[in-house]
Protein backbone atom coordinates (compact mmCIF):
# COMPACT_ATOMS: atom_id res chain seq x y z
CA UNK A 1 0.00 0.00 0.00
CA UNK A 2 2.85 2.40 0.84
CA UNK A 3 4.56 1.72 -2.49
CA UNK A 4 1.29 2.22 -4.39
CA UNK A 5 0.62 5.46 -2.50
CA UNK A 6 4.10 6.81 -3.33
CA UNK A 7 3.67 5.90 -7.00
CA UNK A 8 0.29 7.62 -7.08
CA UNK A 9 1.72 10.72 -5.40
CA UNK A 10 4.60 10.78 -7.92
CA UNK A 11 2.16 10.48 -10.81
CA UNK A 12 0.00 13.31 -9.44
CA UNK A 13 3.11 15.50 -9.04
CA UNK A 14 4.22 14.78 -12.62
CA UNK A 15 0.76 15.58 -14.00
CA UNK A 16 0.67 18.82 -12.03
CA UNK A 17 4.10 19.82 -13.35
CA UNK A 18 2.99 19.06 -16.91
CA UNK A 19 -0.18 21.12 -16.44
CA UNK A 20 1.81 24.07 -15.10
CA UNK A 21 4.24 23.85 -18.02
CA UNK A 22 1.33 23.77 -20.44
CA UNK A 23 -0.23 26.86 -18.86
CA UNK A 24 3.06 28.76 -19.02
CA UNK A 25 3.44 27.79 -22.69
CA UNK A 26 -0.11 28.89 -23.51
CA UNK A 27 0.41 32.25 -21.82
CA UNK A 28 3.65 32.75 -23.74
CA UNK A 29 1.93 31.93 -27.04
CA UNK A 30 -0.88 34.34 -26.18
CA UNK A 31 1.60 37.13 -25.47
CA UNK A 32 3.42 36.42 -28.73
CA UNK A 33 0.13 36.57 -30.64
CA UNK A 34 -0.68 39.86 -28.95
CA UNK A 35 2.74 41.28 -29.82
CA UNK A 36 2.42 40.20 -33.45
CA UNK A 37 -1.02 41.79 -33.69
CA UNK A 38 0.37 45.02 -32.27
CA UNK A 39 3.04 44.99 -34.99
CA UNK A 40 0.35 44.50 -37.66
CA UNK A 41 -1.64 47.37 -36.15
CA UNK A 42 1.42 49.63 -36.24
CA UNK A 43 2.08 48.74 -39.89
CA UNK A 44 -1.52 49.49 -40.84
CA UNK A 45 -1.27 52.81 -39.02
CA UNK A 46 1.87 53.69 -40.98
CA UNK A 47 0.11 52.83 -44.23
CA UNK A 48 -2.81 55.01 -43.19
CA UNK A 49 -0.54 57.97 -42.52
CA UNK A 50 1.13 57.55 -45.90
CA UNK A 51 -2.06 57.24 -47.91
CA UNK A 52 -3.24 60.23 -49.94
CA UNK A 53 -6.70 58.75 -50.52
CA UNK A 54 -9.02 59.86 -47.65
CA UNK A 55 -11.17 56.75 -47.99
CA UNK A 56 -8.20 54.40 -47.92
CA UNK A 57 -6.65 56.33 -45.04
CA UNK A 58 -9.84 55.98 -42.99
CA UNK A 59 -10.18 52.26 -43.80
CA UNK A 60 -6.55 51.56 -42.85
CA UNK A 61 -6.87 53.58 -39.63
CA UNK A 62 -10.02 51.67 -38.68
CA UNK A 63 -8.31 48.34 -39.44
CA UNK A 64 -5.34 49.41 -37.31
CA UNK A 65 -7.61 50.31 -34.38
CA UNK A 66 -9.52 47.02 -34.58
CA UNK A 67 -6.32 45.00 -34.77
CA UNK A 68 -4.90 46.85 -31.76
CA UNK A 69 -8.08 46.07 -29.84
CA UNK A 70 -7.82 42.35 -30.62
CA UNK A 71 -4.20 42.47 -29.43
CA UNK A 72 -5.29 44.05 -26.16
CA UNK A 73 -7.99 41.42 -25.64
CA UNK A 74 -5.50 38.64 -26.32
CA UNK A 75 -3.13 40.08 -23.73
CA UNK A 76 -5.92 40.39 -21.16
CA UNK A 77 -6.80 36.74 -21.72
CA UNK A 78 -3.17 35.74 -21.23
CA UNK A 79 -3.08 37.69 -17.98
CA UNK A 80 -6.27 35.89 -16.92
CA UNK A 81 -4.68 32.46 -17.48
CA UNK A 82 -6.68 31.81 -20.64
CA UNK A 83 -9.92 31.38 -18.74
CA UNK A 84 -12.08 34.45 -18.18
CA UNK A 85 -11.66 38.19 -18.23
CA UNK A 86 -13.74 40.69 -16.28
CA UNK A 87 -16.05 42.56 -18.65
CA UNK A 88 -16.40 45.77 -16.68
CA UNK A 89 -12.72 46.71 -16.53
CA UNK A 90 -12.05 45.78 -20.16
CA UNK A 91 -15.15 47.62 -21.40
CA UNK A 92 -14.26 50.75 -19.44
CA UNK A 93 -10.77 50.81 -20.94
CA UNK A 94 -12.10 50.34 -24.48
CA UNK A 95 -14.84 52.96 -24.08
CA UNK A 96 -12.46 55.54 -22.61
CA UNK A 97 -10.18 55.08 -25.62
CA UNK A 98 -13.14 55.49 -28.00
CA UNK A 99 -14.24 58.70 -26.28
CA UNK A 100 -10.71 60.07 -26.43
CA UNK A 101 -10.28 59.17 -30.11
CA UNK A 102 -13.59 60.84 -30.97
CA UNK A 103 -12.73 63.89 -28.81
CA UNK A 104 -16.13 63.57 -27.11
CA UNK A 105 -15.63 64.71 -23.55
CA UNK A 106 -19.28 65.78 -23.59
CA UNK A 107 -20.52 62.17 -23.72
CA UNK A 108 -20.77 60.13 -20.53
CA UNK A 109 -20.83 56.34 -20.48
CA UNK A 110 -22.13 54.09 -17.70
CA UNK A 111 -21.30 50.39 -17.58
CA UNK A 112 -22.98 47.68 -15.51
CA UNK A 113 -22.23 43.98 -15.65
CA UNK A 114 -22.30 42.69 -12.09
CA UNK A 115 -19.82 39.86 -11.73
CA UNK A 116 -20.12 38.64 -15.33
CA UNK A 117 -16.81 37.60 -16.86
CA UNK A 118 -16.22 36.64 -20.48
CA UNK A 119 -14.70 33.35 -21.55
CA UNK A 120 -11.77 33.25 -23.97
CA UNK A 121 -14.17 32.35 -26.80
CA UNK A 122 -16.51 35.25 -26.03
CA UNK A 123 -14.12 38.08 -25.22
CA UNK A 124 -12.95 39.12 -28.69
CA UNK A 125 -16.31 39.08 -30.55
CA UNK A 126 -18.27 40.64 -27.67
CA UNK A 127 -15.83 43.50 -27.09
CA UNK A 128 -15.47 44.18 -30.83
CA UNK A 129 -19.27 44.39 -31.15
CA UNK A 130 -19.35 46.69 -28.12
CA UNK A 131 -16.79 49.02 -29.69
CA UNK A 132 -18.65 49.14 -33.01
CA UNK A 133 -21.89 50.04 -31.20
CA UNK A 134 -20.22 52.74 -29.12
CA UNK A 135 -18.45 54.25 -32.13
CA UNK A 136 -21.71 54.23 -34.07
CA UNK A 137 -23.44 56.13 -31.25
CA UNK A 138 -20.59 58.62 -30.97
CA UNK A 139 -20.70 59.25 -34.71
CA UNK A 140 -24.45 59.51 -35.27
CA UNK A 141 -26.40 59.93 -32.04
CA UNK A 142 -25.17 63.25 -30.66
CA UNK A 143 -24.48 65.76 -33.44
CA UNK A 144 -23.23 68.88 -31.72
CA UNK A 145 -24.64 68.15 -28.26
CA UNK A 146 -23.83 66.19 -25.09
CA UNK A 147 -25.14 62.68 -24.61
CA UNK A 148 -25.30 59.56 -22.49
CA UNK A 149 -24.47 55.96 -23.45
CA UNK A 150 -25.52 53.10 -21.20
CA UNK A 151 -23.87 49.69 -21.47
CA UNK A 152 -25.24 46.65 -19.65
CA UNK A 153 -24.25 42.99 -19.70
CA UNK A 154 -26.48 40.48 -17.93
CA UNK A 155 -26.56 36.70 -17.60
CA UNK A 156 -29.80 34.82 -16.96
CA UNK A 157 -28.13 31.41 -16.88
CA UNK A 158 -29.02 30.24 -20.38
CA UNK A 159 -28.25 33.40 -22.32
CA UNK A 160 -26.12 36.49 -22.03
CA UNK A 161 -27.34 39.88 -23.24
CA UNK A 162 -25.33 42.98 -24.04
CA UNK A 163 -27.21 46.25 -24.58
CA UNK A 164 -25.77 49.56 -25.72
CA UNK A 165 -28.34 52.36 -25.55
CA UNK A 166 -28.09 56.11 -26.01
CA UNK A 167 -30.26 59.18 -25.51
CA UNK A 168 -29.40 60.58 -28.92
CA UNK A 169 -31.50 61.74 -31.84
CA UNK A 170 -32.84 58.25 -32.51
CA UNK A 171 -32.90 56.12 -35.61
CA UNK A 172 -34.04 57.21 -39.00
CA UNK A 173 -34.97 54.30 -41.21
CA UNK A 174 -34.23 51.03 -39.42
CA UNK A 175 -31.75 48.95 -41.46
CA UNK A 176 -33.23 45.76 -42.93
CA UNK A 177 -31.78 42.95 -44.99
CA UNK A 178 -28.07 42.51 -45.48
CA UNK A 179 -25.95 45.17 -43.73
CA UNK A 180 -24.34 47.69 -46.06
CA UNK A 181 -21.69 49.35 -43.86
CA UNK A 182 -18.46 47.64 -42.85
CA UNK A 183 -19.23 48.14 -39.16
CA UNK A 184 -22.61 46.40 -39.41
CA UNK A 185 -21.09 43.59 -41.47
CA UNK A 186 -18.48 43.06 -38.75
CA UNK A 187 -21.18 43.00 -36.07
CA UNK A 188 -23.30 40.50 -38.01
CA UNK A 189 -20.34 38.21 -38.60
CA UNK A 190 -19.25 38.29 -34.96
CA UNK A 191 -22.82 37.69 -33.74
CA UNK A 192 -22.97 34.56 -35.91
CA UNK A 193 -19.64 33.47 -34.45
CA UNK A 194 -21.27 33.61 -31.01
CA UNK A 195 -24.37 31.79 -32.36
CA UNK A 196 -26.26 34.85 -31.20
CA UNK A 197 -28.52 37.58 -32.52
CA UNK A 198 -27.92 41.32 -32.82
CA UNK A 199 -30.46 44.04 -33.54
CA UNK A 200 -30.84 47.78 -33.15
CA UNK A 201 -34.20 49.33 -32.32
CA UNK A 202 -35.63 52.73 -31.36
CA UNK A 203 -35.64 53.37 -27.63
CA UNK A 204 -37.74 55.71 -25.51
CA UNK A 205 -34.98 58.22 -26.04
CA UNK A 206 -32.47 57.47 -28.75
CA UNK A 207 -31.61 53.94 -29.84
CA UNK A 208 -30.74 50.58 -28.29
CA UNK A 209 -28.48 47.91 -29.77
CA UNK A 210 -28.90 44.42 -28.31
CA UNK A 211 -26.72 41.31 -28.60
CA UNK A 212 -28.02 38.02 -27.17
CA UNK A 213 -26.10 34.76 -27.28
CA UNK A 214 -26.02 31.37 -25.51
CA UNK A 215 -24.12 31.23 -22.25
CA UNK A 216 -21.08 29.01 -22.88
CA UNK A 217 -21.33 27.78 -19.29
CA UNK A 218 -18.59 27.02 -16.79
Amino acid sequence: MDVASRRLADEVARNQALAESRDVLLREVQHRVSNNLQVVSALLNLEARGSVDPGARRALADASARTALVARIQRSLADADQQETAFNALARSIVDDALSAAARDDVTVSISSGEVALSAEEATPVVLILLECVNNALEHAFPGRPGQITIALCDDGSFRTLTVSDDGKGLGEIPTGEPSSLGLKIISSLARQLRGEWAIQPAQSGACARLRWPNPGP
